[in-house]
């Protein structure tokens, strides 16, 4: 919640004269702060606070006192509830406009904290409420995030409720402080969006957080992720012309390019080479029809396409009857072979085999 001192509104006459003004506008008035000239007062609302607040309506206590007047933390954000704020607690964080005060020994998960605290605390060191301040250049978010997860980490993975947003700030807090436990379930998660395996690509693939989760993976030493990423952006704007800009990064846009125009190119080689297998002329009917059918259905996925012609009963049933054994495992062997190639130069295509 974000709490302000009003000592300096509270004479009755500048109160009357606020009752006229708000009467006279029709709008309502944001509660004023007197923030010290050498003060700077960043105003965020309350949303993300008391959304995570109406979870968990057991742990809400009575709201704070207000600060004093003066108080250095008085503009910031500071909730009050579990687990976000602690009577007991021995350690003050501040995170860009948040305030959380927390039991030291809940960060013991993080081997960061974990050596931290076994140093003595150096004299003269900040202070509030009787305890050490640190202050963190994180997102807010992701501390909320992590806080959450200590509290009930089961509850916290639910994956019908899992977003994009939850799984890139666990990574990015759970890398920089070293909390393997959480780590390893958000990459879990981030690998369901992204496989290893260009093989297994969903439509998830195809989110709209793909340009942040490029950074992402480099910020979390995830470079798995960017070949199945640099794809699925591929694959949906590959016949366009010309290739519009989609990151930001220069680097990355002429990576995404490069890799459309290679993808293009293996396209058109695939499709030359078919016609050039040695079949029956029927078989080769039969074997044009299939692809025409997987085509329609992949679009500009080649990959999904050549997957379905290879394993897919339900597309290959009735027209591969057609074809004799020789033909079937002949146009088998060529599109097994496509398949795996296409995998093997994703990464060389987009440029992605030297990214640490």
């Amino acid at each position: 919640m974000m709490l302000v001192s009003r000592s300096h509104f509270s004479s009755p006459t500048l109160s009357r004269t606020l009752k006229r003004h708000r009467e006279r506008v029709a709008l309502p008035v944001v509660n004023a702060v007197h923030v010290a000239p050498s003060q700077e007062c960043q105003w965020t609302g309350r949303d993300e606070v008391e959304e995570l607040a109406e979870h968990h309506p057991k742990r809400r206590r009575a709201e704070e006192t207000l600060p004093q007047h003066g108080s250095p933390y008085s503009c910031y954000v500071r909730p009050s509830y579990r687990p976000y704020w602690f009577d007991d607690g021995d350690l003050i964080l501040v995170v860009v406009d948040h305030i959380f005060k927390l039991k030291g020994a809940m960060l013991s998960c993080s081997d960061i904290f974990g050596d931290m605290f076994t140093l003595a605390q150096p004299a003269g060191e900040e202070c509030f409420e009787g305890c050490p301040v640190l202050h963190l250049a994180d997102k807010p978010q992701d501390w909320m995030l992590l806080l959450q997860w200590i509290d009930d980490s089961d509850q916290f993975w639910r994956e019908d409720k899992i977003t994009y947003e939850s799984i890139a700030g666990s990574l990015r807090i759970s890398t920089k402080y070293e909390i393997p436990e959480l780590r390893k379930v958000a990459v879990h998660h981030i690998h369901r969006i992204w496989p290893r395996s260009l093989l297994e690509i969903g439509e998830l693939a195809f989110s709209p957080h793909r340009s942040d989760a490029i950074s992402l993976a480099r910020q979390s030493d995830l470079p798995e992720i960017l070949p199945a990423i640099f794809y699925s952006l591929a694959v949906e704007h590959q016949q366009e012309d010309p290739i519009p800009v989609l990151l930001e990064n220069l680097s990355d846009q002429r990576r995404l390019v490069a890799g459309i125009v290679h993808l293009r190119e293996f396209y058109q080689r695939t499709m030359d080479s078919i016609s050039h297998l040695r079949m029956c002329t029927s078989c080769s009917r039969c074997v044009a029809s299939l692809w025409s059918k997987a085509l329609e259905r992949a679009g500009n996925w080649l990959l999904f396409a050549l997957w379905e012609l290879c394993y897919s009963d339900d597309l290959n049933a009735e027209r591969m009857r057609s074809v004799c054994i020789e033909c079937c495992d002949l146009h088998f062997d060529f599109v097994f072979s496509r398949m795996h190639r296409l995998i093997d130069l994703i990464p060389m295509y987009f440029e992605l085999v030297t990214i640490s």
